[in-house]
């Protein structure tokens, strides 16, 4: 978040996750996942949701906040799973920015 309010992409993350959890899906959202864990307890609980992951979405409203250290950290992480297991899909969902705006490691997943 920027200084404390939600950012554009939390909010949309936020509607992403409900969607999906009332569709059925079993979902992984830091900001809610996490929020009765202590700080510590965090990094066990994102290895495992990236490992067990099928699809993850990487959302974002400006290239800034795509390369956030902790955004970047988990996207680079399941992108290096994606080499081992093929059936792993990273979708890059962007808005308010142009694709070519997306970080460069995503620009072979265009043609998925």
């Amino acid at each position: 978040s920027d200084n404390g309010s939600r950012t554009p992409d939390s909010v949309i993350a936020n509607d992403i996750y409900h969607q999906l959890t009332n569709e059925g899906f079993k979902v992984f959202y830091a900001a809610i996942t996490l929020e009765d864990k202590l700080g510590s307890a965090y990094e066990p609980c994102i290895f495992a949701a990236l490992n067990s992951a099928k699809v993850m979405l990487a959302i974002g409203t400006r290239p800034e906040y795509f390369n956030a250290v902790w955004v970047k950290n988990e996207w680079s992480r399941y992108l290096k799973m994606m080499k081992k297991d093929r059936s792993k899909l990273l979708i890059p969902c962007y808005k308010d920015m142009d694709a070519y705006e997306l970080p460069e490691e995503f620009a072979h997943l265009q043609a998925q």
